[in-house]
Order: C-alpha cells, then sequence, then structure tokens
C-alpha cells in the first residue's frame, strides 16, 4: 500500500490566467528548478454508499484519462496528517483484479456495501470496474472532470515533486457544472518531505493562495448538497463595520467548528450578476415583490419572489413565495404561471407571449410593461453546516443532512445605465431541504437553533451590533440608492441585537413599530424641535445676551438656561440617533431652518449680543455634525 503525500492550495478564479502565465515564464520556483511537463484532461466518478466512505474520509474513484482507467482507494494515515494519505491505486499495488479485491475486503470489515463473492474477477473482466462497484451497493453520483496541467519540481537533477495547476469541474444534478481551481503538489520522492514546507512558502507569498485540506471527494460531496438543496426561510445579518466583517471571515476560514456541535464546510466562490425589472412606478417594489434575471458562469434564470410576509415576520425569518425558469428548462409552461401571477396582482403589468430563449427574456419583460430597474453584482463566500456526528454512518441516522446554507456577500448596486454605485456587505443565512427528500428533511427548528447560535457567536465576536434584516437585495438596493422611499412595511423588517453587559448569550430583538414610524424618527423630531426653541428661547433674553452683560432678571435668565440646556440635548440626540434611510432628506430639512433662525437671532439690527450669536453658530455646527453623521450611516 502506497502514501500518497500532497497539499492542496486554493486559486481565485480571477488569478487563474496570471498564476498560469507565471508558471509557463517560471525555470525556477523558489530554490527548485521547474518545467514544464504534460497536460491531460481526467473524469474521475466518486462512489459511496449513503455517505459512509464521505464520514470516514475515505474516497474511492474510478479515473478515465486518455487510453487509460485507475481505481483509487484512499483512506487517512493514523498519524492524522492532512498531508499524507493511504493510498491503493492499480497499476502500482496490483493489477485491476487485485485492487478491486483489496478494496472489497477493506469495504467489508466495515459493513459497507455488499461483497460480490467469488464472482468479482469475472464481474471486473465482463462488466467492468465501475458496474462491479455498483453491484457491490455503491452509487457513483460524484462525476468531476479536471483539466490538469503539470509542471515537475526537481533539486541537483532529481525529480521531488509535482506541481498541478487543477481547473476542476463538480456537476451537479441537472448537468449544471460548478468549477474550482487548485495548484497541488504531489511528492514524487517520499524521503523529501521537509521541502513540501518551502513549496507552500512560495505559493503562499507568490499567489496568495490559501491551503485547503479537503478532497476533490469531499468537496463534490459539498458541491452535491449545495446544489441538491432547495432553499427556505432565510435572514440577512450586517457588522458593525467592514473590519468586523473581514475578521470573522478569516476566523470561518481556519475554524471549520466555529460553533460548538457544527462543521463549515467551505463551498465554491461565486460571482452573481442580476438585473431586476419593475414597473415605471415600482409597483412590485411597494407591494413586496421583485423579478429578476440571474446570470452566473454562463448560466441564466429567470426568478419570480414575493415575501409572504409584509408585517413584521414571525420568528425572524423571510418567508417567500418563488417561481423560476432555468435556461434549458421548459419556457412556455412556466413563463404562463409567472405572466398571469404578475398581471393579476400588480398594476401597470399585463401578459405578454413567451419568448422563445433566454435570449428575448429582456424584450418579452418589456411587453409586459417591466423594465430594467436595479442592477446587482454579488461576490459570495459561501459555507454548507451540518451538525457534527461521531457516527460512521451519519446519513443513515440523519445527523450529517445540511441543515442552512451560509453566505457572506460583498454587494454592489447600481441603477441601469449610470455609473453611481452602492457598496454593502451582508451574512445570509439560509435554512434549506432536500430536493429529493422534501419537506420531510427541512427541520425549522433545526435552523431557528442554528440561527440563534449563530447571531449570538457574530455578536461577541465582532463587539459590536449584529442588524438583522429579513428582506431581499432588491429592496435594499433600492433604498440605498434613494431611487424610492421606503415602503410602510420595510422597517418592520429590520431588528438590532445588542451585547449585554454581561456578556451572556441572550439576546433581545429591537422590535421597530408596525405603523411605520420608527422611534429614531419620532427622537430626531423631538431633537429638533428642542434646538430650535432653545435657539429662541435664548434670543427672548434681553436688548443683550446674559453672557453679555444683558438684563438680569428672573423670566430672561430662565428662557436663556433653557435655551442653553435644550441646545445641548438636540445637539446630543441629533448627534447619537441618527435616523437612517430618510435622514439625508431631513437632516438637510433641519439645516436649513436652524439656519434660518440662526441667521434671524444674529444680524446685528436685531440687538442681540454675544449668547445669540453664540447660540445660532453652535446650533449650526452641531446640525452639520448630525448631518455628516447620518450621511455616513445612510
Amino acid at each position: 500500500m502506497a502514501v500518497e503525500v500532497e497539499v492542496r492550495f486554493e486559486v481565485p478564479p480571477d488569478q487563474l490566467e496570471r498564476i498560469r502565465e507565471d508558471l509557463a515564464q517560471r525555470s525556477h520556483f523558489g530554490g527548485y528548478e521547474i518545467r514544464r511537463d504534460q497536460s491531460n484532461v481526467q473524469l474521475d466518478t466518486y462512489f459511496d454508499v449513503k455517505g459512509q466512505l464521505a464520514a470516514r474520509q475515505w474516497s474511492l474513484r474510478v479515473r478515465e484519462k486518455a487510453d487509460s482507467l485507475r481505481v483509487t482507494f484512499k483512506r487517512p494515515r493514523p498519524s492524522g496528517d492532512p498531508t499524507q494519505r493511504e493510498e491503493i491505486e492499480n497499476p502500482g499495488d496490483g493489477s485491476l483484479v487485485e485492487v478491486m479485491n483489496q478494496i472489497a475486503t477493506i469495504l467489508a470489515a466495515e459493513n459497507i456495501g455488499a461483497t460480490v463473492g467469488t464472482n468479482l474477477e469475472y464481474a471486473v473482466h465482463s462488466a467492468g470496474a465501475a458496474a462491479t462497484l455498483q453491484a457491490m451497493g455503491l452509487d457513483h453520483q460524484y462525476p468531476v472532470e479536471t483539466t490538469r496541467e503539470i509542471w515537475i519540481v526537481s533539486s541537483g537533477g532529481v525529480d521531488i515533486a509535482e506541481l498541478c495547476l487543477d481547473e476542476t469541474k463538480y456537476r451537479g444534478k441537472e448537468g449544471s457544472a460548478t468549477p474550482e481551481y487548485r495548484i497541488e503538489f504531489e511528492l514524487l520522492d517520499q524521503t523529501r518531505r521537509a521541502d513540501l514546507a518551502e513549496m507552500r512558502r512560495v505559493v503562499t507569498v507568490d499567489y496568495g493562495a490559501r491551503e485547503v485540506f479537503q478532497s476533490k471527494f469531499e468537496r463534490a460531496v459539498i458541491h452535491a448538497d449545495m446544489n441538491g438543496s432547495v432553499e427556505k426561510a432565510e435572514l440577512k445579518l450586517q457588522f458593525g463595520s467592514d473590519d468586523q466583517y473581514v475578521a470573522l471571515l478569516r476566523e470561518l476560514e481556519h475554524n471549520e467548528q466555529f460553533i460548538d456541535g457544527y462543521r463549515f464546510q467551505r463551498a465554491a466562490n461565486r460571482a452573481i450578476s442580476d438585473v431586476y425589472y419593475d414597473t415605471k412606478r415600482h409597483d412590485l417594489f411597494w407591494r413586496g415583490a421583485y423579478i429578476r434575471i440571474r446570470r452566473e458562469q454562463g448560466r441564466r434564470q429567470l426568478t419570480f419572489r414575493r415575501l409572504k410576509e409584509r408585517g413584521d415576520p414571525k420568528g425572524l425569518m423571510s418567508k417567500q413565495e418563488e417561481s423560476s425558469i432555468r435556461e434549458g428548462d421548459e419556457i412556455p409552461t412556466k413563463w404562463d404561471d409567472i405572466c398571469q401571477l404578475l398581471a393579476s396582482r400588480y398594476q401597470h403589468v399585463s401578459e405578454a407571449p413567451a419568448p422563445a430563449s433566454f435570449d428575448d427574456l429582456h424584450d418579452a419583460l418589456e411587453r409586459m410593461g417591466l423594465r430594467p430597474s436595479l442592477e446587482v453584482r454579488v461576490n459570495r463566500k459561501a459555507w454548507l453546516v451540518r451538525r457534527s456526528s461521531t457516527s460512521h454512518a451519519p446519513h443513515i441516522t440523519g445527523e450529517d443532512r445540511p441543515i442552512v446554507k451560509l453566505k457572506f456577500d460583498e454587494i454592489t448596486y447600481r441603477p441601469p445605465g449610470r455609473s453611481r454605485t452602492v457598496m454593502r456587505r451582508e451574512c445570509e443565512v439560509t435554512g434549506v431541504e432536500d430536493e429529493v427528500d422534501s419537506p420531510q428533511r427541512y427541520q425549522t427548528d433545526q435552523y431557528l437553533a442554528f440561527l440563534l447560535l449563530f447571531s449570538s457567536k457574530c455578536s461577541e465576536f465582532t463587539r459590536g451590533e449584529v442588524r438583522k434584516l429579513t428582506s431581499a437585495k432588491y429592496f435594499e438596493g433600492v433604498v440605498d440608492l434613494g431611487l424610492r422611499e421606503q415602503p410602510h412595511w420595510y422597517k418592520t423588517r429590520t431588528s438590532t441585537v445588542i451585547d449585554e453587559p454581561t456578556g451572556g448569550a441572550h439576546r433581545i430583538p429591537a422590535r421597530v413599530p408596525s405603523g411605520g414610524i420608527s422611534w429614531e424618527y419620532f427622537r430626531f423630531t423631538g431633537s429638533l424641535a428642542m434646538l430650535i426653541g432653545g435657539l429662541l428661547a435664548m434670543s427672548m433674553g434681553g436688548d443683550e445676551g446674559l453672557l453679555a452683560g444683558g438684563s438680569s432678571r428672573v423670566p430672561a435668565v430662565l428662557l436663556q438656561t433653557l435655551g442653553f440646556v435644550s441646545l445641548c440635548a438636540g445637539w446630543l440626540a441629533l448627534t447619537r440617533h441618527a435616523e437612517r434611510g430618510r435622514s439625508r432628506r431631513n437632516s438637510g430639512i433641519a439645516v436649513g431652518l436652524s439656519a434660518l433662525a440662526a441667521i434671524a437671532v444674529t444680524l446685528p439690527w436685531t440687538g442681540r449680543d454675544f449668547t445669540a450669536n453664540m447660540t445660532g453658530y453652535l446650533g449650526l455646527i452641531a446640525l452639520a455634525w448630525s448631518y455628516r453623521k447620518t450621511t455616513q450611516q445612510s
């Protein structure tokens, strides 16, 4: 039995060509020589039975490459070193029949699958390796296609390792493929394990690549679960600053068990481009609905969604009604359903004939009265979250099923045809159900349990506020860009979770009145009234201000003292409680009114001296500062 020693690094999609060109021009890699070797395309089919191999971190594959076929079985070594795995493969460890016999013996000892008895040799020769594995009760669910470019790393004329630049496509259940890019080093000389440290250093420094430890089989299982799950209720989280967002991402990258009892498995990075359509008056937006065309990796999808709860959502979960058409689907049937639904529920939307293909989709939407209303670009990092399990058959017990998709998005909003943009970062926690076994496999209680733990962990980790939103990117983008004011139901879909002074895990959501007027708006208008009242009161103290030697009569002193206290209270409230969303307009009004009041009491001919003048100036400073703060928060 051979021992495989290799290290793996994730390559960002936008860096692949740069790395490929750099490797093609290199003659040295750190302190080693490097030369270009062969390139090939290999198709791997991974086998498992109800997740039992994946649970043990074993992998079993049939690899087809050029005119060769190899069966490979891998499992971790007892030492636990992630760079080393035991490997059984033909022809190095025997003929195909001998290797199949070894694999069958190992599986039988663990009660995995079934045996084919003395007929194994006949089965291999007559039906082939893949059919024999299926006869043993193993499923071939994970096809993986890899285009591999190879460089040989050597020192002093001795070949040490293979450097492989892999472009891998994980094929989903519906024929779609999710690409990933990697650099892998595999030692050719097992005695040169110390050289891996230098190779790691060069890759990290020169290419900024991140070391990963999951095999292609483990990645295939994750992709299959990601693509095969249906997203259900969701909640969005926003943190106090970008630094907290980056720090939390860094922690997740290096800690698979960020929360005790759960495993966070990294999925592929995604780049998504969405165009949302609406009527000229934004009828869909006002009623909590949207329709969009999504483009990702050359594939397109039309999706209509409607928030089923536009009041205060129960349990802080966003429940949505959805209809979608994927490129390759039969368009007419699904189009008629979406078209009739839109025309019957929303003003200024009419029915239109189904487009012949996705290329005609834009024109078909325009015939319905819809036009592009928002462009959104999303760079997404995602994790699939499972419950931790010590069982060797977690798929049988149900302990290892995915319960959450965790997404960290960097979002750019732009009005169609304009250069103005707004950027936002957010985390999205989405419950999932299995496409085959739904709805039995989606458990609301498990999703809510994770949601409570994760939001509490985020609040403790960032040492700040965690803002919860049960909304959608379309509504956030329209409001952030100021294209439309907030609908009456919008504010009921946000809440804030704040750390308690004791550091406890209990969190109390700040509820928002359902009438559409928030406490922030009340504080803002009250503070504005106090500030203007203070200006007027201080101006009534006498012909000259109190501090400039004016009248010391009791009414004048009381009025000016009241004005000064009111001024301080208004300044404090305005700088601490800035309303988000509509605050720019309100702050502009406040600055204008206060400027008029200040001018009225500071003109030389009014006879109001030092105190009135200083009051006006302080009022302008306070409101300018408030306007700056509210602009930043918006």
